[in-house]
């Protein structure tokens, strides 16, 4: 399953990002914050994908990816349902949200890969079928009376594709501690993540091609 990338990047984080071009080791197209906006930010840098690629996957400047990052996720990708779009990551909540860590569990019971949601509940790194980013970007964009990136998306495959959204259990990328440039939001700490931590990381230095991506999908109940 072929994909091509693209950052969303804000100048504050030049670092960052100088440092996961490195680690991603592909073709990427780095996406610049120009107006302290980041869902037109989103819009530009979902409209970088390539025609020829099957999906798009758009990955925030502040990620921890894991080795093989991209290798490993065009192999789970070939086992997601074709027309749903995936999240690599999962965030930790505090307090738990039920519904997330009654799926967790069944997950680790039965050692799946996958969990599904209704919602796209984090945007650290998501993939989306190419063939869907036209009519999902011109979707967000009359949205003006939602704020938030993550939510405007989640809109577009919750109620006008009515799609779930798939997640990789466990998640491909962790999110740094670091101050947050999103107006009115508190950055995330160690003791309070906020779900801006990674419910479990394979880890910075395991790699995504040494997961199967052949065990079960399990399906999450009572989530937004």
């Amino acid at each position: 399953m072929r994909v091509s990338v693209a950052i969303m990047a804000h100048p504050g984080r030049a670092a960052f990002v100088d440092e996961l071009l490195l680690k991603l080791d592909c073709d990427c197209t780095v996406v610049w914050d120009e107006h302290q906006d980041r869902y037109e930010t989103g819009h530009r840098a979902w409209l970088a994908y390539d025609k020829d690629a099957a999906y798009h996957v758009v990955i925030q400047d502040d990620v921890i990816p894991c080795v093989d990052l991209i290798p490993g996720l065009e192999r789970a990708l070939d086992r997601v349902y074709r027309e749903a779009p995936l999240c690599g990551y999962i965030g930790l909540y505090r307090p738990p949200l039920a519904g997330l860590e009654a799926a967790i569990t069944e997950a680790d019971e039965r050692q799946a890969s996958f969990i599904t949601m209704k919602t796209l509940n984090f945007g650290q790194l998501v993939a989306a079928p190419t063939d869907s980013i036209c009519d999902m970007v011109a979707y967000t964009d009359k949205l003006t009376d939602v704020q938030n990136y993550d939510r405007r998306l989640s809109r577009y495959w919750e109620l006008e594709r009515k799609i779930r959204v798939w997640y990789t259990w466990p998640s491909l990328v962790d999110h740094r501690v670091s101050p947050s440039f999103v107006p009115g939001r508190a950055s995330a700490t160690p003791s309070k993540p906020g779900g801006l931590v990674a419910h479990r990381f394979i880890g910075a230095d395991q790699s995504a091609l040494d997961l199967g991506w052949h065990g079960p999908v399990v399906h999450a109940k009572g989530l937004r």
